[in-house]
């Protein structure tokens, strides 16, 4: 049980992770907008 506890630790880390990636990509993206008006 404890690994299984572990493992949706790790599963929710890297989901935390991509998410934080997605958020700084789209704000990079919204700046390039901004910057090509």
């Amino acid at each position: 049980m404890e690994n299984m506890k572990e493992e949706g630790y790790e599963i929710d880390f890297w989901a935390a992770q991509r998410r934080l990636e997605a958020e700084l990509k789209a704000k990079k993206e919204a700046e390039k907008e901004n910057k090509k008006e």
